[in-house]
């Protein structure tokens, strides 16, 4: 790439003119590996060839992407030398971008990408590795996860208040939901999550003594910070900003929890009721 971009300078080559060049390298190399489409076509050396001829052909984002960065690059920046990362990160941003949402590469590369528009034709945020952009993907990301759902959402989820009853039995109510989302198995899960509210106990088990372990034991819970004063309506919001499931269950007091409870939940919840085994069930948009 070096000789051609010392011969781009030579020559004064025009973007334009560039890009014919390497349309024209990708459709060259798309008809020597044509064996791999011939599966594809009545008649694979008319049909193949033909469509390496056609407009659409430049529309392929492989070989649109690709081709416009390096013309881009060779003749927008003649001056600069060509780094050994460059051919790798052409590749890798003219194969992946266009079914990205989110593209990370470093400033030249992202300087190029929305400088020719890439970005905005295939809807992709560009951040790169300078202080300012890494705290905007930061932001961007919080922001992300905050409003949009996973791709394996919970079947229901269960938020649990501090309170007395639960504090003095907190170990045996999270061990107890832990063994009720089991019963879900692998084809669904429970995300449960345990209020603190900075006085939560803490346990020593005899095989590990001087190793404590949170409230909720050794279960696979999510702690949210509450803060004092919070009212019922404050809470209800919180567990509907954090909840991914469509209902939830809110655990205000201990009472004794079934292995059935949370299935019995789903059921109830996809009935159209409002409680399970006293607990009341939420629907996550209010």
């Amino acid at each position: 790439m070096e000789t051609i971009r010392r011969d781009c300078i030579a020559k004064k080559v025009r973007y334009e003119e560039h890009l014919e060049k390497e349309l024209s390298a990708q459709r060259e190399y798309f008809l020597k590996n044509a064996m791999y489409y011939e599966h594809l076509c009545e008649d694979p050396v008319r049909d193949l060839v033909a469509f390496s001829r056609d407009l659409v052909f430049r529309t392929i984002p492989v070989v649109n992407i690709y081709s416009r960065l390096w013309s881009w690059v060779l003749t927008k920046h003649p001056t600069r030398q060509i780094k050994t990362g460059d051919a790798t990160d052409i590749d890798v941003l003219s194969t992946y971008l266009p079914y990205m949402d989110v593209v990370g590469t470093d400033a030249f590369m992202a300087t190029q990408l929305t400088a020719l528009g890439i970005d905005k034709e295939h809807d992709v945020r560009v951040f790169n590795a300078k202080t300012k952009s890494l705290q905007t993907f930061c932001d961007f990301v919080q922001g992300y996860l905050r409003g949009v759902l996973p791709a394996n959402r919970p079947t229901i989820s269960v938020f649990v208040l501090p309170s007395q009853s639960v504090k003095e039995n907190a170990f045996k109510l999270f061990f107890d939901l832990g063994a009720a989302a089991r019963l879900f198995g692998t084809d669904e899960y429970v995300k449960i999550y345990g209020f603190d509210d900075g006085n939560m106990p803490r346990y020593e088990f005899r095989q590990m003594p001087g190793h404590q372990v949170p409230f909720y034991g050794l279960q696979d819970v999510d702690p949210i910070k509450l803060e004092p004063g919070m009212t019922m309506e404050g809470i209800l919001n919180m567990c509907r900003e954090h909840c991914k499931s469509d209902h939830f269950v809110l655990i205000d007091d201990y009472r004794p929890v079934k292995d059935t409870f949370l299935v019995g939940a789903v059921m109830s919840a996809e009935a159209g009721i409002q409680t399970s085994e006293s607990y009341r069930i939420y629907a996550t948009k209010a």
